[in-house]
């Protein structure tokens, strides 16, 4: 479709007030011009005559209040060439969004709860409408910030992925409770703060170098399916247990990695 734009001249409406002054000029440029001619006759009665006639006509000119800036008025008018042209033209500008995002029905996944010093922690903000449903775009003001345990805050790092969704990284440095604070337009989220409480953890950093290695896969003495913890006796030369989750079983070993014993079976019993 083509758009034309119909303007009211601004030089239309000073010409009709230049003709509506041209008027009055003359309805004061004749009565001086008879005024004129009965002072050289000399007749004073008909002069002081004119007067009455002259009095009004400028007091006419005098309260006219001129609009020194005519205002243009523009209309727009939409001229479409054909049905399928403009539902052509109307799809190829996209969509338009009038949702709102509610901060109330917005939410953090996964909900922090327990964390250790020096690990990243990733959670994911996702804004939501009033009806609960994830919005489709990105670029809404959203904010997010941490509380440290002794009430300073430190700033996270904020990623807009442009689907509705914000990712949030942020590594602990001390222990403690951390509130993981997250708002849009300075409206908090759903629940927010988050209370995650940061534990020391271990440091392995002292640690250097492998002492020795312990089974393999498989499902023999010695051997592991997906082994999720492992403890170590605090003696030196103390065993080692390790939790072979999918043998359902634990597994012990000599402080070498030699393989002494195996506690439990499949089953739902103690």
């Amino acid at each position: 479709p083509s758009i034309a734009v119909e303007e009211h001249s601004k030089l239309a409406q000073l010409h009709t007030q230049r003709e509506e002054v041209a008027a009055m000029l003359d309805n004061i440029h004749s009565c001086i011009e008879f005024a004129k001619q009965l002072s050289e006759t000399g007749a004073a009665e008909e002069l002081i005559g004119t007067v009455p006639h002259l009095v009004p006509v400028l007091m006419d000119l005098q309260d006219v209040e001129w609009d020194r800036y005519p205002r243009t008025d523009e209309a727009l008018r939409l001229v479409p060439s054909g049905v399928a042209t403009l539902e052509r033209t109307i799809l190829g500008l996209g969509t338009l969004d009038t949702e709102c995002t509610e901060a109330t029905l917005s939410v953090v996944r996964p909900t922090p709860h327990r964390a250790c010093r020096f690990q990243e922690i990733v959670l994911v903000m996702e804004a939501r409408n009033r009806d609960g449903h994830r919005r489709r775009y990105g670029g809404e003001d959203c904010r997010a910030h941490v509380e440290l345990p002794d009430g300073t805050t430190s700033a996270v790092a904020l990623t807009d992925h442009e689907d509705g969704t914000y990712s949030v990284r942020y590594t602990p440095t001390v222990a403690g409770e951390h509130r993981v604070h997250v708002s849009l337009a300075s409206v908090p989220f759903c629940n927010s703060p988050y209370t995650m409480m940061v534990s020391h953890g271990r440091d392995y950093g002292q640690h250097v170098g492998e002492r020795f290695v312990i089974g393999k896969q498989g499902a023999s003495p010695g051997q592991f399916q997906y082994p999720l913890g492992v403890a170590v006796s605090k003696a030196k030369d103390g065993p080692v247990v390790v939790a072979d989750s999918h043998n359902h079983r634990l597994q012990v070993f000599d402080h070498q990695g030699s393989h002494l014993a195996t506690l439990g079976e499949p089953g739902s019993g103690p």
